[in-house]
């Protein structure tokens, strides 16, 4: 994974690498179809099973819609449902690289590692099971393209320029994992959190469904191309960077040498670690940190968003997430499609009592959210002959 590699070539190679086939543009004009067929089958699933009083695992129908976007878009592999033992292995996988990473005071003081020699080895085992699987994805891939079989995913890409960029197997396979991994959480957690705060907040969804509605209107569902005609869509999207971000730290840096930054010596070698929440939940940066505003975001007429302002849900710097823009296209798609086939609700409960779910707590290294379900209640009857799947 070289988001701890050091800084230099390799990790200047694999950024440039990164722009060649998951940059905003790529991700247009190869792997649009991703984005549309897989949210059309989420809508599908909701469709089928969403309305039902008990409401839906939203944490189950979330991640096999992640999961088939980031196999789509790396493998050209896809699952048909939550009981695919390639699911089931990547939900394991992905709940123990979780667990491990919660634990972030050993990165902060490494010294402690030696008392902990249980948990590392661990850690090496659960690095042997990701390396199996993905080695596996990878080696379909290559086998494919040694037929001369046309693969559009993002592997193949990478094996063809092995040999002329001097990239091991290994790195190819630590590559995708990492993509995989990160993709499939961080997306799946976002989406999570967006449907507990519309549940929590009708007015927003209101809201957001009337500048949908106006937009698009009762017979298509929207597309990339309505985004500029949206403003509130992605200024929703951007409060929830900031709100519930997947994590509330970045992945810790490394000083390269001693240093002195506002009369504050930091030694070579030190952790340097970006704090999410403290950036998000200034005051001064952001006023009524703690309510999700939207209209925060927006631009004083309305019209469009405001280009000043940031969040850092992707990190900062070098290592900036390189999957930025596949997160932000898939929540940006999914959301809107959402909200104009849906009202979202809580559950009920056998008595007939809605079972509220509460926004995730920010007490936690990451936000992901405990198990839940919620109501997908159609908008209109015309849904199913809209999203046009059998």
């Amino acid at each position: 994974m070289y988001g701890f590699a050091k800084n230099g070539d390799y990790l200047r190679m694999w950024r440039r690498l990164t722009n060649n086939t998951i940059s905003k543009s790529k991700l247009q004009a190869n792997f649009n179809h991703v984005f549309d067929r897989e949210s059309r089958e989420l809508l599908a699933r909701l469709l089928r099973d969403g309305a039902r009083l008990d409401g839906v695992d939203v944490d189950d129908v979330t991640y096999l819609y992640t999961i088939n976007v980031m196999l789509s878009i790396l493998y050209n592999r896809r699952c048909a449902t939550s009981s695919d033992p390639l699911v089931q292995e990547i939900r394991g996988i992905s709940n123990d690289f979780i667990e491990f990473g919660s634990d972030i005071f050993l990165n902060f003081f490494p010294i402690l590692i030696t008392f902990f020699a249980g948990k590392k080895r661990r850690a090496t085992a659960l690095q042997d099971r990701l390396v199996l699987y993905i080695e596996s994805l990878v080696e379909e891939v290559r086998q494919k393209l040694a037929k001369c079989e046309q693969i559009p995913c993002v592997a193949a890409e990478f094996v063809k320029v092995q040999e002329k960029e001097g990239i091991t197997d290994m790195g190819v396979i630590q590559t995708c994992g990492g993509f995989t991994l990160a993709g499939v959480d961080n997306s799946a957690i976002l989406l999570m959190n967006s449907a507990i705060i519309l549940a929590n907040h009708p007015e927003i969804q209101d809201r957001v469904h009337h500048e949908l509605f106006a937009t698009v209107g009762p017979d298509r569902l929207p597309e990339q191309s309505d985004a500029e005609k949206t403003p509130y869509v992605e200024a929703f999207l951007l409060e929830m960077f900031r709100f519930r971000p997947p994590g509330f730290f970045g992945i810790p840096h490394c000083s390269t040498e001693d240093d002195v930054y506002e009369g504050y010596r930091i030694p070579g070698g030190a952790s340097v670690v970006l704090s999410v929440h403290t950036l998000h939940f200034d005051p001064t940066l952001f006023p009524n940190p703690d309510k999700f505003e939207p209209e925060r975001w927006l631009s004083e007429d309305g019209k469009s968003c405001d280009s000043s302002k940031h969040h850092w849900a992707f990190g900062a710097g070098r290592r900036i997430c390189p999957g930025q823009f596949v997160a932000e296209r898939l929540l940006l798609t999914t959301f809107a499609r959402l909200i104009w086939a849906f009202k979202i609700e809580f559950a009920l409960s056998p008595q007939g009592t809605s079972v509220h779910v509460p926004i995730t707590p920010i007490e936690r290294i990451n936000t992901r959210p405990d198990p839940f379900r919620l109501r997908f209640v159609p908008r209109r009857e015309n849904i199913k002959d809209v999203i046009g799947l059998q």
